[in-house]
């Protein structure tokens, strides 16, 4: 973590399978839906993004955010904050009006795969893999609004 970030966020989507996010002892997760596993690999990166920035935004004011991805594309889309996608333009825009709401701002970096171990493991539903990489971690994940999950769910 640079002396610029006050935080980082970790990310990983596991293509059929989900999504796990992860922050100072909080995370969450979620399957995709029928409609979400057949997405591209940078929606399901981005879309975790948005779910963090919606639940954890108010701890996020006046702070500057590290997301860390294992996705290369991803990291370009949030450090170049556009998309030729039409389907990565509405997460990337939920995300920033997030950003703008809660006055945070956040910056991204690779992080190779075999170095995302804890988000890989909650993505991927591993949870005594998680519960040993991250023994700080709340016994609970953050609950997912279901309000939430269908506003970010293309439609068929």
């Amino acid at each position: 973590m640079s002396a610029a970030t006050d935080l980082e966020v970790t990310l990983d989507a596991a293509g059929t399978i989900g999504f796990g996010t992860y922050s100072q002892g909080q995370w969450f997760h979620g399957a995709w839906s029928m409609v979400q596993a057949t997405q591209s690999i940078a929606y399901q990166e981005l879309f975790p993004l948005v779910i963090a920035a919606y639940l954890w935004g108010s701890l996020w004011a006046r702070k500057h955010v590290l997301f860390r991805s294992d996705n290369e594309a991803v990291v370009t889309i949030l450090t170049t904050r556009t998309s030729k996608v039409p389907a990565l333009v509405h997460p990337l825009c939920d995300l920033l009006l997030s950003a703008a709401h809660w006055g945070f701002t956040f910056t991204a970096a690779h992080v190779p795969g075999g170095e995302n171990k804890i988000a890989d493991a909650i993505s991927h539903f591993r949870w005594q893999e998680f519960r040993q990489l991250a023994r700080e971690a709340h016994s609970s994940p953050c609950p997912i609004p279901r309000f939430l999950l269908d506003s970010l769910t293309p439609p068929l």
